[in-house]
């Protein structure tokens, strides 16, 4: 079984502690569920993007991960470690009263996920499990695709959106950043 594992957390306190918690109940439970199995197995094509805009061209290049879609939930159940019979992702996280636009937060290069306050305040527990765990998936080494900014659902086919936002429309039915899933937006 993957379990959540708090290596190190600040700035967390009170409500927002409690929501984290539950968060993090809500990615245990979902992500070791055959539902969430299914849904990345079934999943289209995880793709990594890149755009070119010239004026009103839109060069589009596709790359197919490096991983298939097993690959991807093996990837995931190993966690960072093993203990026994359980993996564990180890988190490291900030809750940061800073603002950075509409960015909900990010992973810096040690690993340590940054929330950001104004936020989390606007987060159900279900939203906050998907961005959590899309920040997560940075830490197994899965990244973005890349634009200059004409294509605002780029990311959508990354991993690291693409299992986010199944976190998300498992647990709340809806799905952020625009994302279109066929196989996954009608899920109950």
């Amino acid at each position: 079984m993957l379990k959540a594992n708090l290596k190190s957390v600040t700035g967390y306190a009170g409500a927002d502690l409690d929501k984290l918690n539950r968060a993090l109940l809500i990615i245990e439970s979902l992500i070791n569920g055959d539902t969430f199995k299914k849904a990345v197995l079934n999943f289209a094509t995880f793709q990594f993007t890149t755009y070119k805009c010239l004026g009103p061209i839109k060069m589009r290049t596709v790359q197919l991960q490096e991983f298939t879609n097993q690959q991807i939930v093996d990837i995931l159940m190993k966690g960072h470690r093993q203990q026994g019979a359980d993996t564990y992702m180890d988190l490291q996280l900030l809750l940061s009263t800073d603002s950075a636009g509409s960015a909900v937060g990010q992973t810096d290069d040690n690993g340590v996920t940054t929330t950001y306050k104004s936020a989390l305040d606007n987060m159900i527990d279900g939203e906050l499990a998907a961005h959590l765990t899309h920040e997560w998936t940075h830490t197994l080494g899965f990244t973005h695709s890349y634009s200059d900014t004409c294509d605002s659902t780029r990311n959508c086919l990354s991993v690291p959106y693409a299992i986010g936002n199944i976190i998300e429309l498992i647990s709340t039915g809806e799905c952020w950043y625009g994302c279109s899933y066929p196989s996954l937006n009608n899920h109950p």
